[in-house]
């Protein structure tokens, strides 16, 4: 029976060989061919399941389910290759027929673990979470330390919104692999959502120790953070982020505008400079700089900055606005009146 160890590369090309040396049998001249020893009947399926990789590598999926159907059809005993031939099933947008496949496998081989992953994910990609989770808790009856069924577990019920029972699930995952770090990602985010904010921060910490470049959880904590009005906080994760991605200018935006909110003027001009080395056009850093320009009495400056975004973006109400707004403040009341006069009275 064809095994999963045939997909390992080195064995593939065993096969290949193989087969390229055993593609007939000695046949005596003028005499009928004689059958095939039993011992090599397996090599058939074997070949069909090779020739069906390789049509799937070079992008034909429609060849290279008619290679692997043929395989199960010679090795009818191998889930294997019922899987093989439902992922390519996959491959091709044919859920329904994927779907039928496992279900089929499952009815002769019920406590294959394999096909049971396969299914639940299949059902995952159909956004049929019941499903999915029914599958994942078999899987785990069969196999209680089975990481990718407990985690898979705990994102299906977090999708039903069944928060208790998935961070129950996450909570389990990790007591079997502490140091899995979508685990403990997916756990923040539900403690997050069920409100219980020490715990989350625990979770996004352990993330980062695991993973420290973790995109998401870095922001996932700032957002955590500026949730609970917890600034300081907010900006020491922020500066770390920019720090590692200093090209990443919309982090710094919004670590400029919490310093902004903490009236830490000089750090948050810093930011947005810094913005504009990336994204030299970018409309908010300039805007931003104008008014920290016109918080700071550089009422000329901010002005004159405004006015360029003004004559770039001469229908943006908001900021024409702005600028009519400065030139009031600097009691330059003709030019004031004039620029407000420019939105409509719409």
């Amino acid at each position: 029976m064809i095994r999963k160890s045939l997909r390992k590369t080195g064995l593939a090309l065993f096969i290949i060989l193989l087969l390229s040396g055993c593609a007939g049998f000695p046949v005596r001249e003028g005499a009928a061919p004689l059958p095939p020893p039993a011992a090599a009947l397996p090599a058939t399926a074997a070949y069909h399941f090779t020739l069906s990789i390789l049509q799937a590598l070079n992008d034909n999926v429609d060849e290279a389910i008619l290679e692997m159907g043929e395989a199960l059809r010679i090795d009818p005993d191998s889930p294997y290759l019922a899987d093989e031939l439902a992922l390519l099933y996959m491959d091709k947008g044919d859920v329904e027929q994927a779907l039928a496949i496992c279900k089929k496998t499952l009815q002769k081989y019920p406590d294959d673990i394999d096909t049971r992953l396969l299914l639940g994910g299949l059902y995952l990609n159909q956004k049929e979470f019941p499903g999915a989770a029914g599958e994942y808790r078999r899987v785990i009856e069969l196999a209680p330390k089975n990481a990718v069924a407990r985690f898979y577990l705990g994102t299906s019920l977090a999708d039903m919104k069944q928060l208790d029972e998935a961070a129950a699930a996450f909570e389990e995952l990790l007591k079997i692999e502490p140091d899995h770090f979508m685990g403990n990602y997916y756990l923040a985010k539900i403690y997050s959502g069920m409100k219980r904010y020490d715990e989350a921060e625990a979770q996004f910490r352990k993330t980062l120790e695991i993973r420290p470049k973790f995109e998401s959880a870095m922001i996932d904590l700032a957002f955590l953070y500026e949730g609970q009005r917890k600034i300081p906080q907010a900006i020491e994760v922020y500066r770390n982020f920019v720090a590692l991605f200093p090209t990443r200018y919309q982090a710094r935006i919004k670590l400029g505008e919490l310093y902004l909110q903490e009236r830490r003027y000089d750090e948050a001009e810093k930011e947005f400079q810094e913005v504009l080395k990336v994204d030299g056009d970018n409309r908010e850093a300039r805007m931003t700089l104008a008014l920290i320009d016109l918080e700071r009495g550089r009422h000329q400056k901010a002005a004159d900055l405004m006015a360029g975004l003004v004559r770039e973006y001469p229908t943006e109400y908001k900021i024409v606005y702005l600028l009519g707004t400065i030139y009031e403040e600097i009691k330059v009341y003709d030019k004031a009146l004039e620029t407000l006069r420019g939105i409509p009275a719409s």
